[in-house]
C-alpha cells in the first residue's frame, strides 16, 4: 500500500544523520496466537503527493531495483537532509525482490480497497460526514479551508487515486 499511494514519509523512507540511516513513522503489532507481525504506518499527511507530482519534502528518488546496489546516503534537496533508498535495508531488499507476490498484492488492493466504486463511496461518505464542520470552520477562523479549497483538495485525492489505480 505504502508503495501504491506512494507514500514515502514512513518505514519506507530513510533519513541519515551522522552516518546512521533511519526509517520513522510506524509501529509493529505483534498477534501472538496467529504469529503474525503487522506493520501499522502513521502520519500519512504526504500520502498520495507524489503520485503524478513530488512533494518537495518526500519526493522518491528511485526505483528499489534501480538503487539495491548503491546505498550510498544521497542530498533529498530537503534542508540538506541526507537520505537512503529503502531497498539498501536489508528487509526491504528482500521484500523487493518479491514481484509476483507484490504484483497480485497491488491488484488486489486495486481490485479491492482501492476500487473505483469503494473509493468513491467512501469519500462520498467521508465528504458528507465533515462538510458541515468544514464550512463552519471557515466562517468562525480567518485561516481555515473555504470550501472550494476543500473540494478542490478532494478533487485532486479523487485524481490521484484514480491515478494510482490506473498507472
Amino acid at each position: 500500500v505504502d508503495r501504491t499511494i506512494k507514500h514515502d514519509d514512513g518505514p519506507f523512507h530513510w533519513y541519515c544523520f551522522a552516518g546512521n540511516c533511519n526509517n520513522h513513522n510506524y509501529f509493529w503489532y505483534e498477534e501472538p496466537k496467529a504469529e503474525k507481525l503487522h506493520l501499522i504506518p502513521w502520519d500519512l499527511d504526504h500520502a498520495f503527493e507524489n503520485i503524478s507530482g513530488s512533494n518537495s519534502v518526500t519526493a522518491i528518488k528511485d526505483d528499489w531495483g534501480e538503487t539495491q546496489n548503491n546505498c550510498e546516503p544521497y542530498n533529498s534537496g530537503f534542508l540538506g537532509i541526507k537520505q537512503w533508498s529503502a531497498a539498501c535495508d536489508k528487509l526491504t531488499k528482500v521484500w523487493s525482490t518479491y514481484d509476483n507476490e507484490y504484483d497480485q498484492a497491488k491488484q488486489d488492493l486495486i481490485n479491492g480497497p482501492m476500487s473505483a466504486d469503494n473509493v468513491n463511496q467512501l469519500l462520498e461518505f467521508w465528504q458528507n460526514q465533515i462538510r458541515e464542520s468544514t464550512l463552519e470552520a471557515h466562517k468562525q477562523h480567518g485561516d481555515a479551508v473555504s470550501e472550494t479549497e476543500w473540494e478542490a483538495a478532494v478533487n485532486e485525492l479523487q485524481s490521484q487515486v484514480d491515478y494510482a489505480r490506473n498507472n
